[in-house]
């Protein structure tokens, strides 16, 4: 029995040649990825955005870089259904100071399907949308003068036409029906794409990280506009309050003015998730 996932831009001849360009060195150290997917449309009912757009790109990301990621973080917003997200963006940091972030919507005016590469001697560009679709090499060129960075260039150098069909997938799944295991695109990177997906919306479904309310001076009521002219002091912030938890919040003062005070009052959890050690 053979086991293939449907994630077909690993067969993209333009991913394979990005791929091939990396492992060769011709960007030097991989240091950051990007990818931009982004059209009007197809808005869905049953699954938000990440989950419509993403895996194509995380499974890019997983192909490109071979490890899975330590964190992951996400942010959207949903305004068409509720608590069906229209528009997000997520950040992966992978081993060896590795990082990417994905940014999908199906709000936005124009198709845009753009990665980007970027390494410490150069950086590759392709864009599917475009009409070209050529892989765009620029060599990278930050000047330090005394230890200062003083110019940043980045010269385009050459562009690569990828050679063969855009959907590759179907006749690599014809030739492993002998039995033989794909190259990419197997159950164990279809697991490791939705393990990366249900972090992701972890932390997309969590409260925004160290989240407080607005701080309000003394002598206003929650909400109102209104600010007194009165002073407002803030407690400095101790070591003790950051870890008991305790924030300041308004009191009663002597005079025509207000002092802070600290309160115990719960502070909600950080939204980032890390790899299972």
């Amino acid at each position: 029995m053979v086991l293939m996932v449907g994630h077909v831009l690993l067969f993209h001849p333009a991913i394979r040649k990005i791929k091939e360009l990396i492992d060769a060195g011709k960007i030097g150290k991989l240091e950051y990825v990007y990818s931009n997917r982004l059209n009007l449309g197809t808005v869905r009912t049953e699954e938000n955005i990440l989950w419509s757009f993403a895996p194509h790109d995380i499974s890019i990301f997983q192909y490109f870089i071979g490890a899975p990621p330590l964190t992951v973080e996400s942010r959207g917003a949903a305004f068409l259904q509720p608590h069906i997200h229209d528009s997000t963006l997520t950040i992966l940091a992978y081993p060896n100071n590795v990082v990417g972030h994905i940014f999908v919507s199906w709000l936005h005016p124009f198709k845009e399907h753009r990665l980007v590469v970027i390494g410490s001697k150069g950086m590759l560009s392709y864009e599917d949308s475009s009409d070209a679709k050529d892989i765009l090499f620029y060599e990278k060129g930050i000047d330090w003068i005394q230890g200062e960075p003083r110019s940043a260039r980045a010269r385009r150098k050459s562009s690569l036409r990828p050679q063969g069909p855009a959907d590759r997938g179907a006749g690599v799944f014809v030739t492993r029906l002998d039995g033989r295991p794909p190259e990419s695109a197997d159950g164990r990177n279809g697991v490791e794409i939705l393990e990366i997906l249900e972090r992701a919306t972890t932390s997309l479904l969590a409260p925004t990280a160290g989240s407080l309310p607005p701080r309000r001076r003394c002598g206003t009521k929650a909400g109102s506009s209104s600010i007194p002219q009165a002073s407002w002091t803030t407690a400095r912030r101790s070591a003790p309050a950051r870890r008991s938890g305790i924030i300041p919040t308004c009191s009663p003062a002597r005079g025509s003015g207000g002092i802070a005070r600290w309160d115990r009052t719960s502070i909600s959890a950080t939204t980032s998730t890390s790899a299972a050690t």
